[in-house]
């Protein structure tokens, strides 16, 4: 066994977090998610090019000012309104590309869920995720309730709320921003489930993950 940081440590500049979330793992398994993890951090870094750790990131890597160079498209940013507020840099993910992101996602909410319920995710629960670039913390209100904890890691540079839906215990609830420009929504439910939450995500079209799936670099 081995001691696995659930937020890749790549995600911050020095000084590195002293509140770093840190569970168990199988060294082979924790081997396994290296590429995946750099890669993470490339997509989540170029969301936060504008923030002054996206600079320092870059500077800091030649793979990724090459990567951000030929992946980046600029976004409108719109108001529910419709007042336009300027554009932001995103990523376009191919369907390989989009697995290995989801794929780090599903492992930190596994992560997260291990550190703070001191439970393993079985294969009897589905992990369904989404990506939100605009505004993180207005849809952070909005889809993580009042009454979840709050959590900072190294300065608010990765932030995040949890709890347990109030309705349903065995079901969890996470949301986590990156350097303040990017939103991973997150919720753990059991299986038996899966059909009122399919109906619920019908149009958002989330990533779906079983714990199992993490463990095939390919997905499917």
């Amino acid at each position: 066994m081995t001691r696995d940081h659930v937020f890749p440590s790549g995600l911050f500049t020095k000084p590195l977090p002293d509140n770093p979330v840190i569970v168990d793992a199988g060294i082979d398994c924790n081997n396994g998610f290296k590429l995946d993890e750099q890669f993470f951090r490339d997509v989540v870094a170029t969301r936060a090019y504008q923030a002054s750790v996206g600079k320092k990131l870059e500077r800091g890597s030649e793979k990724y000012k090459r990567y951000r160079a030929g992946k980046t498209v600029l976004d409108d940013i719109v108001t529910d309104a419709g007042i336009f507020l300027g554009k932001v840099p995103i990523i376009q993910l191919e369907e390989e590309e989009n697995w290995r992101f989801f794929r780090i996602v599903g492992k930190i909410l596994m992560g997260l869920h291990m550190a703070h319920f001191n439970s393993r995710v079985s294969d009897e629960y589905r992990i369904y995720s989404l990506l939100f670039y605009y505004p993180p913390n207005t849809a952070m209100n909005l889809l993580v309730s009042e009454h979840t904890t709050y959590v900072e890691i190294g300065g608010g540079r990765v932030k995040y709320r949890y709890g347990r839906a109030l309705d349903e215990p065995r079901v969890t609830v996470w949301g986590i921003v990156f350097y303040d420009r990017m939103l991973v929504f997150g919720t753990i439910f059991p299986v038996d489930l899966e059909p009122e939450f399919r109906s619920l995500f019908l149009s958002s079209q989330p990533s779906v993950l079983q714990p199992r799936d993490l463990y095939n670099k390919h997905g499917g």
